[in-house]
């Protein structure tokens, strides 16, 4: 077993993604109800690991395509109300700003296949709304 990277956050859940040659995984923290997460990165050869950028919300899906990182964002429901504020975003492999590709709805999981970010949409628990989704990369 070989440690690549041990610089981590306390993150509830991270996500891992890999291309080959670079590790991503997501990393999150709460604080007084305030989330906020980040996307990380270093080469699978163990060099130190880089900030990508940081994001509104704790991530819970994160892929490599090419030169772009997708990450998804999930929303926060108020009140057992379903949420809709969550995001998909795609940040550069050599970091920087997030761009928002999907917005107003509540991704889970995500994966890229061809020229697409494919996600599950959360409706609710016991909901016949929840959805695989497929937006343009």
């Amino acid at each position: 077993v070989t440690t690549i990277t041990s610089s981590l956050s306390a993150t509830p859940s991270p996500r891992l993604a890999t291309d080959g040659t670079n590790v991503c995984w997501t990393e999150g923290t709460s604080v007084n109800n305030v989330a906020t997460g980040a996307a990380v990165k270093c080469q699978v050869n163990g060099t130190t690991s880089t900030l990508l950028s940081n994001l509104s919300s704790i991530p819970n899906g994160v892929d490599i395509s090419g030169s772009q990182v997708y990450v998804s964002l999930p929303g926060v429901g108020q009140g057992g109300s379903v949420a809709t504020s969550g995001s998909i975003v795609r940040i550069p492999l050599a970091g920087g700003a997030s761009t928002t590709l999907v917005s107003g709805i509540n991704p889970n999981v995500l994966q890229v296949v061809g020229n697409s970010v494919c996600f599950f949409h959360s409706a609710g628990m016991n909901s016949t709304s929840n959805a695989i989704m497929c937006a343009p990369k």
